[in-house]
């Protein structure tokens, strides 16, 4: 503990990545994605807590921006007409 808060320990061989702005026309979601997840009246209570609040958490992306979590987030940033969006 440092100054009575609790830190997170980074065991051996982890590492600790930063989220980045990418371009959200440049992430690919995945295509074993069930499309009525995403579906515009699907994401009315989501895509309304982004736009008040922003983005709490960032997609997460791999090699060539293809998308692993966070396809409803995804979704909401493009019916939101985002130009970026916070990923890891």
């Amino acid at each position: 503990m440092r100054n009575g808060k609790q830190t997170a320990t980074v065991m051996k061989g982890q590492s600790v990545r930063q989220a980045a702005l990418v371009p959200v026309a440049d992430v690919k979601a995945a295509p074993y994605n069930p499309p009525g997840r995403v579906a515009e009246a699907a994401l009315v209570e989501l895509m309304t807590s982004m736009d008040e609040i922003g983005l709490l958490y960032p997609i997460l992306i791999g090699d060539g921006n293809n998308l692993i979590d966070g396809h409803r987030r995804l979704a909401c940033a493009k019916l939101l007409d985002w130009d970026e969006i916070a990923a890891v």
